[in-house]
């Protein structure tokens, strides 16, 4: 097959549709041809996009062809007699706003036009831009569309915060450029470079009503790929606040490495590339604009995306693995530099830091409830890895969480900690105190999300963002196991009712760290059949953490029955004898069933 044949080339040969008739009431052939023009051109993206082609490159096929149709649409207007002496493009600008203006346009997403007046337009604009909107809507093309001057923009700008949003990324599209080119400065001196604190704060706020109360990119099942965690949307706010702080509106502009670096750039872009492409398909699948990737339509979406087979799974499950992988890296890399962008100035902030701060040594003190590091992190990390560890412990002590930025530096640096820096006696010491602790799952679920976790113990790590479509399972593997942990944190603070409730069982247990262990390794692993690879794994892991012997026992017996307890009670008849003696025969004793 000639690869030519899924390349999609923008040339549209308008040759196919004849002049606009200037009697509205004889239209309806040529709207016709035109529809049809636009369904060959919507089927070649959708084509290529079929092939293999990334989001981006697609949105950006949409969104040029797009501009190329209203182009000639407009220009296709002047020539009718009425207009054809008026020179009415010279009297406004039409801009793209929202997200067609960023040249981000999904198949069915909204196309949003901004008819940029002159202070003082003329009668027959008016006109024209109406007529021009009633051929488009001819072509069922769905426009939103408002007309305003220089001066109401800014004004509205002013009031509004989702139109001060729209005004940051504007593209010209015909008409007086000299009028945007007014309009651009216009806006980006009176409106996005004033009140840049408040402006972010409000975007910051809106974020949270968008997430709702769950804590996290892997906490949605059937996540919305535009407005959830780890969105798209948390990608364009990150956008919106380098804009407001730099002025720019691309991560590349920014050229200061210690905010981003140009390889997390490229790990950013080729996430929310990833993202694009499953958008483009959702509104391909469906036939319409919807952002939420039910399980009705995962299976598909997922065979669609070339997800047809699986060495570990199901083709569906790897999908939605990877999507909750991206959508993770989108959240931490937009998270950070939205926060970034909130700051104050470096004078300022040292300030206010020096009047509030608790030093707490190793170059680290407390501020305004964060842990921070006060040296050089890129530096004094290679030299010391041990202070990544410091970091962690001072946070379990403390209870409080690094900042923004040594978050993003412990994240960058989890390499330094491995199986050459931490061995056997090394990693217990370390990791069984944050075990034992009765606030775990907050160290664990920071050690988790900057990596570091998965560095210690490499067997978590392969349940990272891992799906399983079972009766078991709601959330991810990792989410899965982190949750069982905060449970068992909570029975400690759960007042007692009677010596049998969950909560004094837990207080007496003797190996509180053993069970939260065998909690975040009970989904890291398919339970083999194969029982030589079990014992290989328990063996290998009790090594490496220099296990004690009865521990070993005790991780053993909850890794082999992480289901047993609740699949009698669910799914076997209890009062059957025979089921009552394979159970006691499984636990043993009444030590262990505790």
């Amino acid at each position: 097959m000639d690869i030519s044949e899924h390349v999609y080339r923008l040339a549209i040969d308008f040759s196919q549709v004849k002049n606009i008739p200037p009697d509205p009431r004889q239209r309806l052939p040529y709207f016709q041809a035109f529809k049809k023009l636009l369904r060959e051109e919507k089927e070649k993206i959708k084509s290529w996009h079929r092939s293999g082609t990334g989001g981006r490159e697609i949105i950006q096929a949409h969104t040029s062809l797009i501009d190329e149709v209203i182009r000639h649409v407009l220009l296709s207007m002047t020539q009718l007699e009425v207009y054809a002496e008026a020179g009415v493009l010279e009297d406004f600008s039409l801009i793209a706003v929202g997200g067609y203006g960023r040249g981000e346009l999904n198949p069915l997403s909204d196309i949003d036009l901004l008819f940029l007046l002159s202070a003082r337009p003329q009668p027959l604009t008016e006109t024209f831009i109406k007529d021009a909107l009633s051929v488009i809507w001819g072509f069922d093309m769905e426009i939103g569309h408002s007309s305003r001057t220089i001066k109401d923009c800014i004004k509205l700008a002013r009031e509004d915060l989702t139109i001060k949003t729209s005004m940051i990324e504007t593209r010209f599209l015909i008409g007086n450029r000299s009028t945007y080119e007014k309009f651009y400065n216009s806006i980006h001196k009176n409106v996005l470079q004033k009140n840049v604190k408040q402006f972010l704060n409000s975007k910051l706020k809106e974020k949270y009503t968008r997430h709702g109360q769950e804590e996290g990119v892997v906490c949605h099942p059937e996540p919305d790929i535009k407005n959830g965690p780890g969105g798209l949307r948390d990608y364009h706010n990150a956008l919106w606040a380098t804009a407001a702080r730099y002025g720019c509106h691309s991560l590349r502009e920014i050229n200061e490495t210690h905010v981003l670096s140009q390889p997390e750039i490229e790990s950013l872009y080729h996430s929310v590339d990833f993202s694009l492409r499953v958008r483009n398909e959702l509104h391909y699948l469906t036939e319409k604009k919807t952002d939420v990737l039910t399980f009705d339509i995962q299976k598909q979406l997922a065979a669609n995306l070339g997800y047809l087979s699986s060495t570990d799974g199901q083709p569906v499950e790897e999908f939605m693995r990877d999507y909750y992988l991206h959508a993770t890296n989108i959240y931490n890399f937009s998270q950070n530099l939205f926060e970034h962008c909130r700051q104050p100035k470096r004078s300022l902030k040292k300030v206010i830091s020096s009047l509030t701060k608790k030093s707490l040594g190793h170059g680290f003190h407390i501020s305004d409830s964060s842990l921070i590091y006060e040296g050089d992190t890129k530096e004094d990390f290679k030299k010391d890895k041990s202070l990544l560890l410091t970091a962690l412990e001072l946070c379990r002590k403390h209870q409080v969480m690094p900042d923004y930025k040594l978050r993003r530096q412990i994240r960058l640096h989890k390499n330094l900690i491995n199986a050459q820096f931490m061995k056997g006696a090394e990693v217990r010491d370390f990791l069984f105190p944050i075990l034992e602790d009765n606030a775990a799952e907050k160290i664990l679920r920071l050690m988790h999300e900057t990596r570091i976790l998965e560095q210690i113990l490499p067997e978590f790590g392969l349940a990272h963002c891992r799906v399983n479509h079972d009766f078991y399972h709601h959330y991810t593997a990792d989410e899965h196991s982190l949750r069982v942990i905060r449970f068992l944190d909570e029975l400690v603070i759960t007042s007692i009712t009677n010596p049998t409730d969950l909560s004094a069982l837990y207080r007496n247990h003797p190996a509180k760290g053993v069970l939260k262990l065998s909690a975040l390794l009970q989904s890291a692993r398919k339970m083999p059949n194969d029982k030589l690879a079990h014992q290989e794994f328990l063996q290998a892991l009790t090594e490496r953490l220099n296990l004690e012997e009865a521990d070993a026992q005790t991780l053993q017996f909850f890794l082999d029955n992480p289901y047993t307890l609740i699949d009698t009670a669910l799914h076997q008849d209890i009062h059957q004898p025979g089921v009552i003696q394979q159970f006691g025969n499984t636990v043993e004793n009444l030590e262990k069933l505790k």
